[in-house]
């Protein structure tokens, strides 16, 4: 290393089966790029690292590494670091003489609980990531930190709050504590963080949500088995994602969120992307003034009706809905819709023709999972359809009216229990992908010999199925793959054309 002083970035990843440094890497001194990552043997830094006065970046991710040297203080350059190691228990003090430091990365640092105090002195510092550790609390002194603009904390287990003067974080843009399963408190200070762009407490204990949150908020996202209160949305008019999950709550439990104190919802005009599941019986009606809404999530096993639609909406998710619902018709969002999914709902046969999605011309994607129809009509379905994805629905016994989807190009199938046969699948000309997996009474494909836009075929874990009739009229058939299947009837079939690719 003493011959390669001009050496301005290093690289050492786990494909190197590197146990130590030479103490003659401080002989690196125009280094500004040290990268260390994964090399698991690499249980300890040398001192000689603090003669790397031109280090500007330093990685020891996912070593051995439990302690970093002392003499790292004197890297007065350093603007990056990034220590995900397991087996670190502590942060040296003297880390808050780096004052030129920008990034702190302890992502994964599982065995370490506390911040130093001195983390206050970083007054350069942009981005703090905390995820993933025991970290039971954020130090008093992180208000000093006045250049922050990002905070992640997921998955930190023992937190239960926020030191108020998070509050005094005038530049923080992103505070994202997602998976912080104790969490059950935001200081009303936040109010003052008038940067702050993403709010992130999916997956929390949050309770009662400040009153006032910024207004300077575009995406916010809050789920809790616990949540009891919310902010008065109206003010909130730059948002444009909004998720509100108020996930394992009985619906006759006391402290529920009222559906009027969702009505501010209707003025946010900016929304693009809203979830909403609040185990309430009716969603709020200006839910359908949101003209810019493009993406729409509503899930509530105890919704009981719901408000037109906003007629610009381009995907629409139902989850969970029970069959006492009183849907819409769909028929509004025919020049908008493309994509449409309906998963683990509850409702009777012929809820698809109900709904008027036969009626939606821009659809180009429909997915039904884990649903209780007996019946599927492709009849309902619109002509314009180019993928259809059935999973989980084991009640389905019967399947119809697929010619009339002269379109389609993907037709994906699993898990359908009581299928026998896919009457009028040859019939499918545009068809170029056919997926079908755990179809266990599913013998056999029918003539598919018209289908002669066909490119993939994969058929998997069908016990019972025998093979695929006219199997070598098939062209052009590109990519051919069958396992834990019977197929008795396709052991000896003919040589296919020579696109075919693979039989597994």
């Amino acid at each position: 290393m003493p011959y390669m002083k001009s050496l301005v970035e290093l690289h050492l990843f786990s494909d190197i089966d590197i146990a130590k440094l030479p103490q003659t890497i401080g002989t690196l001194v125009k280094l500004k790029v040290l990268k260390l990552n994964s090399c698991i043997r690499l249980k300890k830094l040398p001192d000689s690292l603090g003669n790397l006065r031109s280090l500007t970046e330093l990685d020891v991710s996912y070593t051995g590494i439990t302690k970093l040297p002392d003499t790292i203080w004197n890297l007065k350059k350093l603007r990056v670091i990034k220590i995900r190691m397991k087996k670190i228990k502590e942060l040296p003090s003297f880390i808050g003489m780096l004052k030129r430091l920008k990034i702190l990365v302890l992502n994964g640092c599982e065995r370490l609980e506390k911040l130093p105090d001195s983390l206050g002195n970083l007054r350069s510092l942009v981005e703090l990531d905390i995820s993933e550790t025991r970290i039971t609390e954020l130090p008093d002194t992180v208000w000093n930190l006045k250049k922050l603009r990002v905070i992640r904390m997921v998955g930190i287990r023992n937190i239960k709050e926020l030191p108020s003067s998070i509050g005094m974080l005038n530049s923080l843009e992103v505070l994202n504590a997602d998976l912080c399963h104790l969490l059950a408190e935001i200081p009303s200070t936040i109010e003052g963080l008038t940067r702050l762009r993403v709010l992130n407490l999916l997956y929390t204990a949050i309770c009662v949500l400040p009153p006032k949150l910024p207004t300077s908020l575009t995406e916010l996202y809050v789920s809790s088995p616990s949540l009891q209160r919310v902010p008065k949305f109206s003010k909130l008019k730059n948002l444009v994602r909004l998720v509100l999950i108020n996930y394992g709550r009985r619906y006759n439990e006391s402290g529920q969120v009222r559906p009027s104190k969702l009505r501010g919802i209707g003025k946010l005009h900016r929304l693009v992307d809203l979830t909403l599941d609040m185990n309430i019986t009716s969603f709020p009606k200006q839910i359908s003034s949101l003209s810019q809404l493009q993406k729409l999530t509503l899930r509530g096993s105890h919704l009981q009706s719901c408000p037109p639609l906003p007629s610009n909406l381009s995907t629409l998710i139902l989850t969970r809905l029970e069959e006492r619902i009183k849907l819409p018709q769909l028929s509004n969002l025919k020049s908008h819709l493309s994509e449409l999914e309906i998963h683990k709902c509850s409702m009777e046969d012929d809820i698809v023709g109900k709904l008027g999605i036969r009626e939606l011309d821009s659809l180009s994607y429909i997915s039904f999972e884990c649903c209780n129809f007996r019946h599927l009509d492709g009849f309902h379905l619109p002509e314009s359809l180019r993928r259809l994805f059935v999973e989980g629905c084991s009640y389905l016994e019967t399947v119809s009216g697929l010619s009339h989807l002269k379109n389609l190009q993907s037709l994906e199938v699993s898990m359908l229990d009581l299928i026998v046969e896919i009457p009028e699948l040859g019939e499918l000309e545009s068809l170029q992908s056919l997926k079908i997996g755990f179809c266990d009474r599913l013998e056999r494909l029918e003539n598919l010999s018209k289908l002669k836009k066909l490119r993939h075929i994969e058929i998997f874990q069908c016990e019972k199925f025998k093979g695929i009739d006219n199997i070598s009229e098939l062209e052009f058939l590109e990519v051919l793959r069958v396992f834990s299947c019977d197929c008795e009837d396709m052991v000896n079939f003919k040589p296919f054309s020579r696109r075919n690719k693979d039989l597994d």
